[in-house]
């Protein structure tokens, strides 16, 4: 499932309203938490195959949870990196991203997370449900 952090990462920064916004920050969760902002942070909530597929059998179809997590300085370049990432990413059907076969893409839920006064950062949290096929 590696290929697939590999794709969503060039999926969001292929485009240009977010590469705009965070130029090339987007991490994964591990990443230092004072990395610089604007930027996206990922991480593979679950994975496995596709409803009505077991794990005995072999598939290369797959559902998978991805939390999102946005990060920003201020409100303004918050608010604009919140509508590019959504617009990229919720209600997407039948895409190639770098080579992998993305089925669908939603939002399954988003929470706004304040201000964080310590770190100085706005940061909302989005949950996608991502279905893709891994294979030819």
């Amino acid at each position: 499932m590696s290929d697939m952090k590999t794709a969503l990462c060039q999926h969001l920064l292929a485009d240009p309203a977010i590469a705009a916004i965070i130029g090339d920050r987007v991490f994964p969760q591990e990443a230092d938490a004072e990395a610089a902002s604007p930027r996206i942070r990922y991480l593979r909530v679950s994975s496995g195959p596709q409803d009505g597929m077991t794990l005995d059998a072999p598939t290369e179809y797959y559902r998978s949870l991805w939390q999102l997590d946005l990060f920003a300085r201020n409100v303004d370049d918050l608010t604009a990196l919140e509508t590019a990432v959504k617009a990229r990413m919720d209600h997407q059907i039948m895409q190639n991203w770098s080579g992998m076969k993305m089925l669908a893409s939603f939002i399954m839920d988003e929470r706004d997370q304040g201000f964080d006064q310590a770190a100085n950062l706005h940061s909302v949290q989005h949950d996608y449900r991502i279905e893709f096929q891994t294979g030819d």
